[in-house]
């Protein structure tokens, strides 16, 4: 069912991610406050992270080659794209005085007082006395994301996790859908537990890790739909927030659904598959941008530098596909250091944004995803390596919380039955 097949060309390549050219942008701005608003983990530079009773340090280096005596000022700037602070940005300046040769430190503190932010923090510096003073800018991100919390939802039962409505799907149908080489004609949207056999299990269940893992991260991000849509379940109309059956429906443009009393069934004429992932369709639903990352033909060290970096770009969370399966990766004890000024960090894969003219191509490269394990012995017999315990994952094909919910990657239900980070060949994110 599902295609292995990784994407190595397609168009549009971004050459630089909006954060990006936001962040370059801000290098003139002068912000009258001192306050700092950043994460309460370690922001990364070109050595170890300082902590203090106080927060954590953002820092950066400078070399005197000549041994002169020398004033060096250094600006920080953290940008705040998510939370309660979004769009604010703080400037901290610090002076330092050194004598002799010396690989020194200017610091910044950041202190967390608005909770999930996305840390970004550069700092330049500027040479006030002395002479034969080398200097340079760098971009700090801190790659470990925010330790709070995120959203898990389980495409196999609302009742765990922070759950999820499904009222009237195990009773939904798509009679008209264009796939139908595995039932998809004749499966429910979702089948409670008590229906076990493979070849009744609902869409959901079968195939729902990638509209679940999009659900994960989009809740995360506190995003709704960008206009209102009506939800059978509720039989509201709002702009609906995201979970597995919003992002089926945003895949399917919101198709009107009907209910035939006389079968007690509900249904949709619509031919679109709600499993066969548009993530443009969906992303523009919610008013959000998707971006693909292409991890065919990299090292195991090289996809979990890209893991890394991304996830330090996007605390909400990223999604990450393995062996056909999607789960999603929001933390890492991994770092990835980023200059200032010269791109992206060497071997990290640039992001292909994805768009309506791109979305089908890269839909049928991709293929369908299935949740089904590769292995059934619950012990991983794929490619491991020693990146595997570096990430956090939340998964959604499991209902318990000790191998899906907030854990290390080694202990989630995808090390176990689809493969670890060797296996990783692609990832999707957000903004």
């Amino acid at each position: 069912m599902t295609k292995q097949t990784t994407i190595s060309v397609l168009p549009k390549l971004r050459s630089a991610r909006k954060l990006t050219a936001i962040i370059l942008a801000l290098a003139t701005t002068v912000v009258a406050t001192t306050t700092a608003i950043y994460s309460s983990a370690d922001a990364i530079g070109s050595g170890t992270a300082v902590s203090s009773a106080s927060g954590k340090y953002a820092y950066t280096n400078y070399h005197d080659t000549a041994g002169a005596t020398k004033i060096v000022t250094a600006d920080f700037v953290a940008v705040v794209t998510s939370g309660t602070n979004e769009g604010k940005t703080y400037k901290t300046t610090v002076s330092t005085t050194t004598l002799g040769p010396a690989v020194d430190e200017a610091r910044a503190n950041y202190t967390d007082v608005s909770g999930r932010i996305l840390k970004q923090v550069y700092g330049t510096h500027k040479v006030v006395s002395g002479s034969g003073v080398s200097y340079s800018k760098q971009t700090f991100s801190s790659a470990t994301g925010n330790s709070a919390p995120k959203y898990w939802f389980s495409q196999l039962s609302p009742a765990v996790g922070d759950g999820w409505n499904v009222k009237n799907l195990d009773k939904l149908y798509f009679p008209n859908c264009v796939n139908n080489s595995d039932g998809e004609r004749t499966r429910p949207f979702y089948t409670y537990s008590n229906v076990t056999a493979t070849s009744s299990l609902g869409h959901m269940n079968k195939w729902g890790c990638s509209v679940s893992s999009i659900a994960m991260i989009f809740k995360n991000m506190s995003a709704t739909t960008s206009t209102t849509h009506f939800d059978f379940r509720t039989d509201t109309t709002a702009n609906l927030a995201a979970d597995p059956f919003t992002i089926a429906m945003a895949n399917m443009q919101f198709p009107i659904i009907t209910y035939n009393s006389s079968t007690d069934k509900y249904q949709t004429t619509s031919s679109i598959d709600p499993m066969y992932v548009y993530w443009d369709r969906i992303a523009s639903a919610f008013g959000k941008t998707a971006y693909l990352v292409d991890l065919g033909g990299k090292t195991a060290e090289q996809k979990a530098n890209n893991l890394a970096y991304y996830i330090g770009q996007n605390p909400e969370g990223i999604a990450v596909r393995i062996n056909g399966h999607t789960l999603v990766f929001t933390n890492t004890t991994r770092t990835v250091v980023t200059p200032r000024g010269a791109g992206l960090p060497a071997g990290i894969v640039a992001p292909i944004e994805i768009t309506e003219q791109n979305d089908e191509e890269i839909t049928e490269a991709e293929g369908k995803s299935n949740s089904e394990p590769n292995n059934t012995s619950g012990i991983s017999t794929f490619a491991t390596s020693i990146y595997d315990s570096q990430f956090t994952a939340y998964d959604p094909y499991s209902t318990k919380t000790s191998n899906a919910n907030n854990v290390n990657f080694e202990n989630s239900w995808t090390y176990g039955s689809k493969g670890g980070i060797p296996d990783a060949v692609l990832l999707y994110y957000f903004n």
